[in-house]
């Protein structure tokens, strides 16, 4: 099993892409509307069904809401996934291609139970004591 090992540079790099640019991959011809820092638009998670602009991203920090149903996130990645109804890492991977950002990863290999004495060790070493126990 693999995992994004970069997810948070990744998020940091998604903060260079044009916010219409992302908005418009996700609903082509999007009607968009500048309000000080907000984009407002329809929401592209839920089809601009409820209004034309019941959808607001802020174009410095990514961070965005939708007033009809209260979805939000913290980045365009999670933009991207919601509107595409993926999973978080599945998107990251779709966006990454899309965008030409590299991803790496990493294996992660489940112990099965099997532990090495170094992983022990640490263990002990990090526990603390709990209740009446020394």
């Amino acid at each position: 099993m693999a995992y994004i090992e970069n997810l948070d540079e990744l998020k940091e790099e998604s903060k260079k892409i044009d916010v219409e640019q992302i908005l418009n991959l996700l609903k082509p011809g999007i009607k968009i509307h500048r309000s000080g820092n907000d984009l407002r638009t329809c929401c592209p998670v839920h089809d601009g069904a409820d209004g034309k602009e019941n959808f607001a991203i802020n174009i410095n920090t990514h961070e965005w809401f939708c007033h009809s149903h209260q979805c939000k996130g913290a980045n365009l990645i999670d933009l991207y996934a919601q509107s595409r109804k993926m999973d978080f890492l599945k998107a990251a991977e779709e966006f990454a291609s899309h965008f030409k950002l590299k991803i790496k990863y990493r294996d992660h290999k489940a112990t099965n139970g099997e532990y090495t004495p170094e992983s022990v060790l640490t263990c002990w070493n990090e526990s603390k004591p709990q209740g009446n126990d020394n």
